[in-house]
């Protein structure tokens, strides 16, 4: 199991999303974030540190990408504003008995000339399907029948990584169209 790599997979699901290619910069909004990011910290099985690259873009991109897409979601912050990405942490812990994942959003955002605004959120999934329990029920045939459909039902790692990173990602957004003016 040691050459297994996750990939991460984080972006804005949104409702009715139709496939749009074009990005388009908004000289107006600044995005500033940490160079560690886009890569994500995963402390996988306690034994090694992979850094990860998300496969949708760093911040600036997604940022840029929502805009682009929305443009009628973020009318105010079109107008001129900054986000900054102060932490933006993954994290997958496996044990030998149970596994957690958890994501740390913080970032800083103003929209025009209103005042800065602080975001924060945090978020962590834990279950008891790991590597060494499907290991473990390998062995015989009955923990194995058990396990597989637990694992099934519960999804792998990289999933819950993936899902916690979008759930955090579409806070964020949530929390810059409601201080932006969206209108219905």
């Amino acid at each position: 199991m040691g050459c297994y790599s996750p990939s991460l997979r984080i972006y804005r699901p949104y409702p009715d999303e139709v496939t749009f290619t074009k990005v388009d910069f908004f000289p107006k909004v600044i995005v500033l974030a940490p160079t560690e990011f886009p890569e994500a910290l995963l402390d996988h099985d306690l034994r090694r540190k992979k850094i990860l690259k998300n496969e949708y873009g760093n911040w600036e991109s997604l940022v840029y990408k929502e805009l682009s897409l929305h443009p009628k979601n973020y009318p105010k912050l079109l107008q001129g504003g900054k986000i900054q990405i102060l932490e933006f942490e993954l994290s997958s812990v496996d044990s030998c008995f149970s596994h957690k994942a958890s994501v740390k959003l913080k970032a800083e955002y103003s929209i025009g000339n209103e005042a800065l605004r602080y975001f924060e959120y945090e978020d962590q999934s834990k279950n008891y399907n790991s590597n060494c329990i499907l290991g473990l029920s390998s062995l015989t045939l009955v923990p194995l029948l058990w396990f597989i459909p637990y694992l099934g039902f519960q999804g792998n790692s990289e999933d819950q990584l993936n899902q916690l990173g979008r759930n955090a990602i579409s806070a964020f957004f949530l929390e810059l169209e409601k201080n932006s003016g969206k209108s219905n």
